[in-house]
């Protein structure tokens, strides 16, 4: 629960609770449309698959792109990242547990899905120099730690 105060699991807890049915058969009707559902699996498989070095090669690549970022680009281009993250946020609010969740929090802050649609917005309007600006002000790799972790055995 990375919402902050561990006290707010209690509060979210009770809220939930409070939800009446008539609410979620309404936000039902409403958001869990046959057209939004996902269905996926795990297929296990006998032989491990790694990517090779991937250990040495994670710092590199974050530094590399964090260059990029410091290159000369064309203005006024559309930040495709934030497009990406605005469709990966309405999947991810089309899930029954995300949109329990997401309102259970809206109902702490006291707002609706309203703002998540502002934000949307607002995301979608940057502009990749707009990105840029703010990864060069706020993200300096040099004070970065770095933690990488899992089964790097040759």
């Amino acid at each position: 629960m990375a919402q902050g105060l561990w006290r707010l699991f209690f509060l979210l807890r009770d809220r939930v609770r409070a939800i009446q049915l008539s609410d979620l058969k309404r936000v039902a009707v409403e958001r869990l449309l046959l057209a939004n559902r996902t269905l996926g699996g795990y297929l296990p498989i006998d032989a491990r698959q790694r990517v090779p070095d991937a250990r040495r090669r994670t710092p590199r690549r974050l530094a590399d792109e964090h260059r990029r970022a410091h290159a000369a680009r064309p203005p006024g281009q559309q930040c495709v990242g934030c497009a990406v993250r605005v469709a990966a946020q309405a999947l991810g609010r089309s899930q029954d547990g995300n949109l329990v969740g997401a309102w259970a929090r809206n109902l702490d802050l006291g707002r609706s899905f309203a703002r998540a649609a502002e934000v949307d917005a607002q995301l979608m309007a940057l502009t990749l120099d707009q990105v840029n600006i703010a990864l060069r002000k706020y993200i300096d790799p040099s004070r970065m730690v770095l933690g990488v972790a899992g089964d790097f055995r040759d």
